[in-house]
């Protein structure tokens, strides 16, 4: 096989494992975007290992990924969509 369409085989490769993820609802880590954080910390109470999965740091949620299940609660208990 060429580079040409080894390049094009992998790129196909990596798009089709992203959108099965997505059609099959694998989850992803959740992202904080610290300019809509308020630092409420409903997040943080929600999310069933608080202190590990998520804190609230300097005022801000942060989340630590390698802690995370991926249960999304703090994205859907964010009433200021920090949490997506």
């Amino acid at each position: 096989m060429n580079s040409r369409k080894k390049k094009i085989f992998i790129t196909f490769g990596i798009l089709w494992l992203m959108v099965t993820g997505i059609v099959i609802g694998a989850r992803v880590v959740p992202h904080v975007y610290p300019s809509y954080c308020v630092g409420c910390g409903d997040c943080v109470r929600e999310c069933p290992r608080p202190g590990r999965a998520i804190r609230i740091i300097r005022g801000k949620a942060v989340i630590n990924p390698e802690e995370c299940i991926k249960c999304n609660k703090c994205v859907d208990v964010c009433s200021y969509g920090a949490v997506r």
